[in-house]
């Protein structure tokens, strides 16, 4: 919990058990915020010092569990659309495969995750799957056994995506990432490193995920005390073209503050210049961008301007 304590600009909030992430940009992503908790000195009045600390609380993973394990793949309607051509179906009429796995994901979805992993098991026990199919019913079938309390099985499904010969670039990243994120939540860092790196050495791998493996590895490395690393993977996804507007925000908030440990204040400001600037921004990240600027507004001297993010910050929380 966020305490009403004021404490150095430079300290970085002690960080809590990591929690899982999802890999998909309309979901939240398992995301490490290291946001900053000074006043530098300035004295604010007390309701608006104590509104401020309550109202924009401290972030220290902003991508929970929805989000590495998290179904934010194209709605169905989208997929639909995807399976008139595409290798699910064959011909207008979807076939009784994409039809299972339509509904197992809807089911997922809207939270009947017994229901999910029983259709997904029908679909497949069929022979000759194709193996887009094939690996998109694991991914789905991993996130029902999560839901479930069935890590064992999540486990053993992403292994099986592994090992599947032809499976899609997508599923490969999405199993590496979400392998990754429950060794990271086993304290096994070097393992879960391995797999964000193979995620984002998989080739043709769509930039979604790809952004998504970066910024898990971003976050892992500054826990690893690798902050150059860090900083280099919050840099790849903020220069990413396509990049998801969720993680690019939460990149820039994240190298901002890293920029600013290092001593680089200038770069710290520009980050949180742009940030504040992305019309499609979450109101979170903005929000802390807001705090941390005005902190540093605080500290030069820039009273009013510094209260004038104070009071952004509060209104986005």
């Amino acid at each position: 919990m966020r305490t009403l304590a004021i404490i150095m600009k430079d300290a970085r909030p002690a960080r809590p058990s990591p929690t899982s992430l999802m890999s998909l940009p309309a979901a939240p992503t398992k995301m490490e915020l290291h946001t900053r908790h000074a006043l530098g000195g300035f004295a604010l009045p007390l309701a608006l010092l104590a509104a401020l600390l309550l109202a924009a609380p401290t972030i220290c993973r902003a991508q929970d569990e929805a989000q590495a394990h998290s179904d934010a793949a194209p709605s169905i309607d989208e997929e639909n659309e995807l399976a008139q051509d595409g290798p699910y179906a064959g011909g207008e009429k979807m076939d009784e495969a994409t039809t299972l796995l339509f509904k197992g994901i809807a089911q997922r979805r809207d939270g009947d995750n017994e229901g999910a992993l029983a259709t997904l098991n029908l679909l497949l026990e069929m022979p000759d799957l194709h193996a887009g199919t094939r690996a998109e019913a694991l991914f789905y079938h991993a996130l029902a056994n999560y839901y479930t309390g069935n890590i064992e099985g999540e486990e053993a499904d992403y292994d099986t995506i592994l090992a599947l010969p032809n499976a899609p670039a997508e599923w490969v990243a999405a199993a590496h990432i979400n392998r990754g994120v429950n060794k990271e939540n086993c304290s096994d860092k070097d393992g879960a490193l391995a797999d964000y790196s193979l995620a984002i050495e998989t080739p043709d791998v769509p930039v979604y995920r790809l952004c998504a493996a970066l910024y898990q590895r971003a976050c892992l490395k500054g826990e690893m005390g690798d902050s150059a690393g860090e900083i280099a993977d919050y840099s790849a996804v903020i220069d990413m073209p396509g990049a998801p507007a969720v993680q690019k925000a939460w990149s820039l908030l994240n190298r901002a503050i890293g920029r600013g440990q290092q001593g680089d204040s200038s770069g710290e400001m520009t980050d949180y210049d742009t940030l504040i600037a992305m019309p499609d921004a979450p109101d979170e990240a903005r929000g802390e961008a807001f705090r941390n600027r005005g902190i540093m507004k605080a500290e030069k001297g820039d009273i009013l301007g510094a209260l004038a993010d104070y009071t952004a910050a509060i209104e986005l929380s």
